[in-house]
Order: C-alpha cells, then structure tokens, then sequence
C-alpha cells in the first residue's frame, strides 16, 4: 500500500499488517446496508506511513482476490 492508500475489508479476513497501516472503523450508507444485508460498519485499514507497507490478507470463504487499479477509472 503506497502512502495514504486505504483498503476496505470484509470481517474476519486480515492476517498480516506492517507497522503503520492502522485499522479505522466506517460506516456505511444504512438504509442500503439494511435492504442489502450487508454489515453496516466497514473496516477500513489506511497506510499512515510515508514508505510502502503490505496487507495481508485471506478470504472467509473459498475465492479469488483480484486487484483493480481504480486510478483508470477517474
């Protein structure tokens, strides 16, 4: 994660997290939450630091993680 990069995570699915990438509680649109059933806090974890740190991380269930630049998309 490059300085000041967040990622949002789903419950119980982080493993690993360098020094410096610190966890920060959300919440979420509720009313779309609630008719979604989804969770209305998300877990953010955001790269504080001024250097690269890593995230590691597992799914709940049996998937596939796959990164998307949303940089090319702005």
């Amino acid at each position: 994660m490059g300085r000041g990069q967040e990622v949002i995570m789903e419950p119980g699915s982080m493993v690993h997290a360098d020094e410096g990438v610190e966890p920060v509680t959300a919440t979420t649109n509720i009313v779309g939450a609630l008719i979604a059933n989804q969770d209305i806090f998300q877990l953010k974890w955001r790269n504080k630091c001024t250097s690269v740190k890593y995230l590691s991380a597992t799914s709940a269930v049996p998937s596939k993680i796959i990164p998307i630049d949303l940089s090319v998309y702005r």
